[in-house]
């Protein structure tokens, strides 16, 4: 058995953060990580830049552009432009550099990472987690971070979310 403060399953963009953060204060966190590499994001993520003073450190790298003007239209016709004052207030995010960069910064304040590694069992034992996974060790921790995406079989596991996600749907008229 191997322990940790936090045991968060899942490398993406809420793992990730998460675990930077944790580790900032002093946790000693592990991140359980499914694949063996980061995902391709085939799509930006937008954005306020204001969110910059929130996160624990600088991700200009990751910024595809910066928007300062928006087109609104309503039918096709009637176009609207606002120009956006002072600086850029809405940037588009390249997903797969923010990904990479905050677990390079969670792994370089401690952070640990096991990929690839699939979780076989998640019990609570004692007021700790044991996470029983693949290589058949097992995983001790205070805390659990269920940060696997959507489709999360363990965020089903343990009822959270909701029971039927709903998604959106693009109609083309």
């Amino acid at each position: 058995m191997i322990g940790f403060d936090v045991v968060i399953i899942g490398g993406g963009l809420s793992g990730s953060s998460t675990a930077l953060n944790l580790s900032k204060k002093g946790y000693s966190v592990l991140i359980i990580e499914k694949e063996e590499f980061l995902d391709y994001k085939p799509c930006a993520g937008g954005m306020a830049s204001s969110m910059q003073r929130f996160l624990p450190l600088d991700i200009e790298d990751s910024i595809e552009s910066k928007i300062k003007n928006v087109e609104f239209r309503w039918k096709a016709t009637d176009n609207v432009t606002a120009d956006l004052t002072g600086e850029s207030p809405f940037w588009i995010i390249k997903r797969e550099k923010l990904d990479q960069l905050l677990l390079n910064e969670s792994l370089n304040n401690g952070v640990q990472i096991i990929r690839p590694l699939l979780i076989e069992k998640i019990i609570k034992k004692n007021d700790k987690w044991e996470i029983t996974c693949n290589n058949k060790i097992k995983y001790i921790s205070e805390f659990l971070v269920i940060a696997d995406g959507s489709q999360s079989e363990w965020a089903g596991y343990f009822n959270l979310g909701p029971r039927k996600p709903k998604f959106a749907n693009t109609i083309s008229l």
